[in-house]
């Protein structure tokens, strides 16, 4: 049942409350087709599950795949939209990770560096995945790539600690942090905001890191 509030003040306190989602919705390809059905819209994106799907893993520019799943507000759509879209949703998918996968995974990244283990870094990223690494710079591709970077990023004996916590909207993480190093004989602190995108099994598929000279400490 729904939560009804009669003023902004009943709302102290409610974080995290739930407001009364809708149960799950199962958008299935039957469901699409009755839908070209009735718009008359029967282009392949929509009817051709198989071609979609091929077209989605070359990357290519082009109209996506349709909906998927959605609960309550909490909802996503990629229907007819022409633009590079590097997680399609097709019908039977789930939407998104979930809030608590995305935040554990940025965790397991600090962690990685507490360890200085490359490949509990590693873990966390999909197959696929690239880390631009300050953003700008030619990007890693791949898991070999990735682990060639991490390993010698934490040759370094660099560590992350969180500024604040990590934030999370729809399949995407934010978080800010200062990475401490000792490079070039002496020890210095750089203040990162690094952005993750997650597909929908909660493994990372693009990782930012945003720093620049000015936030390099000595």
């Amino acid at each position: 049942m729904a939560k009804v509030y009669q003023s902004p003040r009943d709302l102290i306190g409610q974080e995290g409350a739930q407001l009364g989602a809708t149960d799950w919705l199962l958008i299935d390809q039957a469901r699409v087709n009755g839908f070209a059905e009735v718009t008359g819209d029967h282009q392949w994106i929509h009817v051709d599950p198989e071609r979609a799907r091929r077209k989605a893993r070359s990357a290519a520019r082009l109209p996506t795949a349709t909906s998927a799943r959605h609960r309550g507000d909490r909802r996503r759509r990629q229907a007819g939209l022409r633009g590079r879209h590097d997680q399609p949703l097709f019908p039977g998918s789930i939407a998104m990770p979930t809030p608590e996968q995305m935040e554990a995974a940025v965790h397991a990244y600090v962690e990685a560096f507490a360890k200085g283990d490359p490949e509990l870094a590693v873990a966390i990223f999909a197959d696929n995945a690239s880390v631009e690494d300050p953003i700008g710079s030619p990007p890693h591709l791949g898991g070999e790539a990735i682990r060639a970077f991490y390993a010698a990023s934490m040759a370094t004996g660099a560590t992350l600690h969180l500024s604040g916590p990590v934030r999370v909207a729809a399949a995407h993480a934010a978080f800010a942090m200062q990475v401490r190093l000792h490079w070039d004989g002496k020890d210095m602190a750089i203040d990162v905001i690094d952005t993750f995108a997650f597909d929908d099994e909660g493994k990372v598929t693009e990782m930012k890191a945003y720093f620049g000279p000015g936030n390099m400490h000595g």
